[in-house]
């Protein structure tokens, strides 16, 4: 049968390792904060007068202060939130998808690892033949190190004000005012919105308005299984190799025509007051992944029902660029490491092995062996 998403949890889903507000999995109204100074120290580098610097400063110099134009706090909804592992049908220990890749001239090998970048808070641990695999590596390669852009705010910066404009335009001359205040009403209602977003590209709205919905399901993780061996590097003075560059990371987020701008943001905000839906497709997904039924990921990107028959193109576009571009950039970056003898444990979301044309299929074609062992 086949499955039904939510377009904007695919999104979230998909992208989430990139995500400006929510670089784990979960975002707190703090952590949203902490983003919105970014962003106000962002626009102050483009403001010439001291004034202006002396308020970002004053702004980012504590998370409990709100950046101007921000409004009151987060309203707390009575309702029970629903939960991600009500809608799980996969029980017991994840088995998710491992490849061996090997270099038939050198005898290199380099295991990869299907990940999932949201999961509930109290799915199982993982399968001793991934941590085996973890230990046996000197480093993993992951899309992007995002807990180390997290605590970097000169990085953090860097990387928001790359999806502002800088023709002189805002984001209301690229989105219907309908849609725009749509957007506006929604993020003001949950306490999250700021003047300064206006000058802020339609896809770091989109992400934000995920954000919230985030925070509105009760069990979604705040770390991801790529952030998860992230941290544990750290712990175990192993090293984190970045398979994208924070370009790459950040194009994900500008990828959108602007008339697939304006759906995908009027998508979010509808989907944001279906909590109970979007949780829905999470599970789908986590039982994807955990099941190791990879390809029954790729409905999530090719069930376009929900697309606009204009806009179709415009879509197929963008899965281009956030998924079958980037899924040959990290087939290539696979085939560096094998060349090299790279010990790491190479990992990346799973919808990036899905199909026919994932980063497996493309190593094979490479001329390298790759095996599915698990």
């Amino acid at each position: 049968m086949k499955r039904t998403y939510k377009i904007s949890a695919f999104v979230t889903a998909l992208t989430l390792t990139s995500c400006t507000v929510s670089c784990g999995s979960k975002s707190s109204s703090s952590e949203i904060q902490e983003t919105s100074a970014a962003v106000t120290s962002a626009e102050t580098t483009q403001e010439t007068t001291q004034e202006t610097e002396t308020q970002t400063s004053e702004q980012t110099q504590t998370t409990t202060e709100k950046p101007a134009g921000t409004t009151a706090e987060p309203t707390t909804s009575e309702a029970p939130k629903p939960k991600v592992s009500d809608y799980m049908t996969f029980s017991g220990t994840p088995q998710p998808a491992m490849w061996k890749a090997t270099d038939p001239k050198t005898g290199n090998v380099l295991y990869m690892l299907g990940t999932v970048h949201i999961k509930p808070e109290d799915a199982p641990e993982l399968p001793q033949y991934v941590l085996d695999v973890y230990d046996s590596c000197d480093s993993i390669a992951v899309e992007y190190n995002v807990v180390e852009l997290q605590s970097d705010m000169s990085t953090m910066q860097s990387f928001v004000k790359g999806m502002m404009y800088t023709d002189g335009t805002t984001v209301k001359d690229h989105i219907s005012g309908e849609c725009y205040e749509k957007a506006v009403d929604f993020l003001s209602e949950h306490g999250m919105y700021s003047q300064l977003y206006d000058m802020f590209m339609p896809g770091f709205w989109v992400d934000l308005v995920s954000s919230v919905t985030l925070l509105n399901i009760a069990d979604v993780s705040d770390e991801g299984v790529d952030a998860y061996f992230i941290k544990r590097c750290s712990k175990d003075g192993k090293k984190v190799l970045n398979i994208e560059t924070l370009d790459a990371q950040m194009n994900v987020l500008v990828a959108y025509s602007d008339p697939l701008a304006e759906f995908m943001l009027s998508d979010a905000v509808d989907t944001a007051g279906e909590t109970a839906a979007v949780a829905e497709s999470y599970a789908q997904i986590y039982d994807c992944w955990a099941s190791g039924e990879i390809d029954g990921l790729a409905d999530s990107y090719q069930d376009m029902e929900n697309v606009p028959d204009e806009l179709m193109d415009d879509y197929k576009d963008y899965i281009k660029v956030i998924l079958t571009d980037r899924n040959s950039v990290m087939a290539d970056r696979a085939a560096e490491f094998l060349s090299e003898g790279t010990n790491c444990f190479f990992m990346v979301g799973a919808m990036h092995f899905s199909g026919s044309r994932g980063v497996d299929d493309l190593l094979a074609e490479k001329g390298y062996t790759v095996e599915r062992i698990h």
